[in-house]
């Protein structure tokens, strides 16, 4: 050892002087903000948008019919590898359903956030609440609200990864009803919301020239981001270009693609500029992807000796991040 120092590969985050995604300036970005459900469950009878369309500073109102105009498909991703689970079709703004509080609903595209924020409370979206549920054992149940039509009974997927042959189960009902011994536990995994110290902000640009789109957002994988959101753009992974940078937590939440970055990068080429984005602290609480929300109950069956005879788990719990209101079951 020579006594020279070196230097920590984080040292510029100790000093501040880190590059987060809201510290790049991009000129002529406008500002968005989004519109969203106050309602866990609710259909939407109609959404007036003239007022906030001619509020000062406005250049944009998108709804879900400028997405469908477009072409731009669900956010819900299929999970590679999961034959027979439900992706539901889930757009980008709402269209005719909301299922969860802060589903986004509109997107309002101003000159500055303050002209932004003025009029998306001029936004008038007509709502019928609906029964709702948020538990997810009460989500399985028989007589729970049906929140998406393609999957029934809520269920994502249920699993078998033994005992789906009805002889399977027959032998494990015989050796419990047999065993000397049963001891049982019930095990809940309590739902996490994240709460990074960077919220999620992106920035959404548009190049006519090559018919490119560029996100720029905070990510733990551009690649998967890229994959997710020029899937639901309809669009080539060739002509979207996702620039992450320094990344102020993530924890699992900024894998997948958000219903918010299709809607911005629209707005970027309707309007021929930039548009920036910046989630505040409750928008996060409500729409960044949460973890576990996970009841498992396990049995195990034992001779007189404590000899293991056989277990019996059953674990329910939430699916995938971009299908949050949707259970999952799975048995083996």
């Amino acid at each position: 050892m020579d006594g020279a120092f070196e230097p920590r590969v984080d040292h510029p985050l100790l000093i501040g002087a880190g590059n987060f995604q809201d510290d790049e300036a991009i000129a002529g970005a406008a500002r968005g903000v989004f519109v969203r459900s106050p309602h866990a469950f609710a259909d939407i009878r109609g959404i007036d948008i003239a007022s906030a369309q001619a509020a000062p500073g406005v250049l944009a109102v998108l709804t879900a019919a400028s997405l469908d105009a477009a072409g731009i498909g669900s956010v819900s991703v299929p999970v590679p590898g999961s034959p027979g689970m439900v992706s539901p079709l889930r757009p980008s703004l709402a269209r005719d359903c909301v299922r969860h509080v802060g589903d986004p609903v509109a997107l309002v595209v101003a000159g500055s956030e303050a002209e932004a924020l003025d009029a998306a409370e001029l936004v008038e979206i007509d709502y019928a609440a609906r029964d709702a549920v948020t538990d997810v054992v009460h989500a399985a149940a028989p007589e729970a609200p049906q929140i998406w039509p393609e999957a029934p009974g809520n269920i994502a997927v249920d699993w078998h990864p033994y005992g789906a042959k009805p002889e399977d189960r027959a032998e494990l009902d015989r050796i419990f009803a047999a065993a000397a011994h049963i001891a049982s536990v019930r095990l809940v995994n309590q739902r996490i919301v994240m709460a990074p110290m960077e919220p999620r902000t992106s920035v959404a640009v548009y190049e006519p020239e090559t018919g490119r789109y560029v996100l720029h957002v905070a990510s733990q994988s551009a690649f998967a981001m890229r994959q997710a959101v020029a899937r639901t753009m309809g669009v080539p992974v060739d002509k979207l270009r996702v620039v992450s940078r320094d990344v102020g937590g993530a924890f699992g939440m900024r894998t997948s693609g958000y219903p918010e970055y299709p809607a911005m990068l629209l707005a970027a080429k309707m309007l021929g500029r930039p548009v920036r984005w910046l989630s505040t602290r409750q928008e996060g609480f409500l729409t960044d992807n949460q973890a576990r929300d996970t009841i498992i109950e396990g049995r195990l069956a034992m001779d007189a000796e404590g000899k293991f005879l056989a277990l019996d788990i059953n674990s329910i719990g939430r699916s995938a991040p971009t299908t949050p209101p949707t259970a999952l079951l799975s048995r083996r």
